[in-house]
């Protein structure tokens, strides 16, 4: 089996700054979602130095673009907040289980 791990653009760009970052690729390919159409030549540079420096295998998707972030997701759940977006289903099993309180 192979594994992905999807990430958004914007956490491909500190994604050498992950706790292990070189375990992780070496595990999975990265799955980079890109969240905005101006952001090509930076998020080049960026896969360039994890393909040449690390031996990342990267993989771009093609999607319509969610309106959120899981920065902004995590922050909302933090303080209290159901954010938007978010399935109830999926609230609720954070809920129960305490994750993203500060």
């Amino acid at each position: 089996d192979e594994l992905f791990l999807v990430i958004g653009s914007d956490m491909l760009f500190t994604f050498a700054e992950w706790h292990e970052y070189r375990y992780i690729l070496s595990q999975c390919t990265l799955a980079v979602a890109s969240r905005q159409e101006d952001e090509s030549e930076e998020l080049a540079r960026a896969v360039r130095l994890l393909r040449v420096n690390d031996g990342a295998n990267i993989l771009f998707l093609s999607y319509e673009p969610y309106p959120a972030s899981s920065t902004e997701i995590r922050k909302a759940l933090a303080e209290g907040k159901h954010p938007a977006g978010l399935d109830e289903e999926v609230y609720r099993y954070i809920q129960q289980h305490g994750y993203y309180l500060e």
